[in-house]
C-alpha cells in the first residue's frame, strides 16, 4: 500500500512539473471586433450598402473605429470594405478622412478585379478631392489619373 501511495505522489509531483500553463487566447482580429450585425449589408434603391445593427452596436461605430477596420478589410476582405466604405460615406459625408475612405474604396475594387467600376470610382475621387494626400498613391495603384485642370497641378492622364 505504501509503494502506491508513494507513486501516486510521485506522480503528482511529476505532472506539476510538467505543467505548463494555457497560452492566453488570441486577441480579437479587428473584423470580429466590429458590433453584431443584425441583418447584414443591405442594398438600397441607389445600389449603396450599409450596415443594419442593433442600437447599441450602431453608436459604437465613431468614424475613427470605422475607418480602421475599412483599412484592415481593404487588404483582407475587399468585398467587405465596399460595404463599409459605403457605410463610412453614409455616416460620415463630411468626415475629414472620407478622401480615405474613396480610395480604400478603389483598392477594394482594384483588389475584387472590376475595372470599370475601379475606373468610375478613380474617376469621381479626383473630382471630389483633386488635391487629396491620397491622389498620387490612386495613380499608383491605377494607373488612372485626373484630366488636367487649368492652373492645376496634375498627374499625366491616361484613359480608361
Amino acid at each position: 500500500m505504501r509503494w502506491v501511495l508513494l507513486a501516486a505522489v510521485a506522480g503528482l509531483l511529476g505532472g506539476l512539473l510538467l505543467w505548463e500553463p494555457r497560452a492566453a487566447p488570441p486577441p480579437p482580429s479587428p473584423r470580429s471586433a466590429l458590433p453584431e450585425r443584425s441583418r447584414g449589408p443591405v442594398r438600397s434603391a441607389d445600389g449603396s450598402t450599409s450596415l443594419t445593427m442593433s442600437g447599441s452596436a450602431e453608436q459604437q461605430l465613431t468614424e475613427p473605429f470605422l475607418l480602421a477596420h475599412l483599412r484592415d478589410a481593404a487588404a483582407n476582405d475587399p468585398a467587405h470594405a465596399l460595404v463599409l466604405a459605403d457605410e463610412y460615406e453614409r455616416r460620415f459625408p463630411s468626415g475629414a478622412n472620407l478622401d480615405e475612405a474613396v480610395f480604400l474604396r478603389v483598392r477594394a475594387l482594384v483588389n475584387l478585379n472590376r475595372p470599370g467600376d475601379m475606373h468610375a470610382e478613380a474617376g469621381r475621387f479626383y473630382e471630389r478631392f483633386p488635391d487629396s494626400r491620397f491622389t498620387q498613391q490612386l495613380f499608383q495603384l491605377t494607373g488612372y489619373a485626373p484630366r488636367p485642370r487649368p492652373g492645376g497641378q496634375n498627374l499625366p492622364h491616361a484613359d480608361p
